[in-house]
């Protein structure tokens, strides 16, 4: 970034530039040797608190810079005056990883998205990783052959073979009925493809219920759950009660529906009268359940996608709040997608990228 003559990359120096008269005449000399020393954690870290202090501004609100010799030993970063007068601490936090396995996961996700397009009344399927995707997948095209597959199947084949048993069913599909399951070659990897459920329904649901990042090797949850132990609100006894991690996620964990997994419990299903499926939220994750709440100090978590200095303007961040927190916050940033927890459910609120927002 500092090297390059490229004309998009000066565009971009001229942007940081321009923040960084924002950072406080004392803690420059600390932000600039991070920001232009050799280690990529620091580089990336010192990169998003600027970030995230110009996102906030741009919404209205107003956000300082926490001096660390005068945070009693916290690590907050910043404060801030919410709208409706509250005062918020935030500590912003990046988490890096390995490069190839954020790539092969974020492809893999693409496929999903395009799949998720897909819908049925009668079947329900499962998609697993075979072998990593290794480049740009054609993911309309994978769907395209879902859809057909789907077509070629029977409902009577079908309801059979998911009344056996799981060991009968992985004998069939190697031996005999080996058109039950879609081998999807893409992105240089492969997908399988299988019926988890049929439907008896009026009405389309998404065709691709569940889905299987590959084998354990990726973990998306754990960052978001690490972040947020790793933090504790007693810690932040500034001027605000309230407290806010906020994380920039480069590691394998990229997608907004692992934050989602990670904080909310695992999305299930429960087949009612009518046969159909709707979705709710298991309530084991990081921010627990009514009963039994985790966390209660933290007002809820502030989510970006993997953030660098080369692609922050097409990201877009993402608020979870927390149901049960002793200190909540309601939807506090006017212009990001927020997510609440409504009888198990979880209602979105769009909001736009940080290119819109930051102009």
């Amino acid at each position: 970034l500092a090297r390059s003559t490229k004309h998009e990359v000066e565009q971009i120096r001229q942007v940081i530039d321009r923040w960084a008269l924002d950072v406080p005449l004392k803690l420059q000399a600390s932000w600039l040797g991070r920001f232009c020393g050799e280690s990529e954690g620091a580089h990336v870290g010192a990169f998003f608190e600027l970030l995230l202090f110009e996102w906030l501004q741009a919404q209205g609100l107003a956000a300082e810079f926490i001096d660390p010799d005068e945070s009693a030993g916290s690590s907050a970063d910043l404060s801030v005056s919410l709208l409706d007068g509250q005062r918020l601490t935030i500590e912003a936090h990046t988490k890096l990883g390995d490069p190839s396995e954020r790539r092969s996961e974020k492809l893999f996700e693409e496929v999903i998205d395009e799949l998720r397009k897909l819908t049925s009344n009668w079947l329900l399927l499962e998609v697993e990783v075979d072998s990593p995707l290794t480049f740009q997948p054609s993911a309309k095209r994978a769907a395209k052959d879902v859809a057909a597959w789907v077509s070629s199947l029977r409902p009577a084949d079908i309801r059979e073979f998911l009344g056996r048993s799981l060991h009968e069913q992985e004998f069939l599909l190697q031996e005999h009925a080996s058109h039950l399951r879609l081998n999807l070659d893409v992105g240089g990897g492969r997908l399988v493809v299988k019926p988890c459920h049929i439907l008896e329904s009026d009405r389309e649901h998404e065709l691709v219920l569940l889905w299987d990042g590959g084998g354990g090797a990726v973990d998306t949850e754990g960052p978001i759950k690490a972040s947020l132990k790793r933090k504790r609100a007693s810690r932040y006894r500034l001027d605000s009660d309230r407290f806010l991690p906020a994380t920039n996620d480069l590691s394998q964990f990229t997608n907004e529906r692992h934050a989602l997994d990670a904080l909310y419990g695992s999305e299930r299903i429960r087949i009612d009268g009518s046969h159909s499926a709707p979705a709710f939220r298991g309530l084991d994750g990081a921010f627990g359940s009514r009963r039994r709440p985790r966390m209660e100090n933290c007002s809820g978590f502030l989510f970006f996608p993997g953030c660098t200095a080369w692609n922050f303007w097409l990201k877009r961040p993402s608020y979870f709040a927390h149901p049960w927190s002793l200190c909540p916050i309601g939807e506090p940033f006017p212009l990001c997608r927020t997510w609440v927890l409504q009888d198990s459910r979880l209602i979105p609120r769009d909001g736009p990228n940080l290119g819109e927002v930051l102009g």
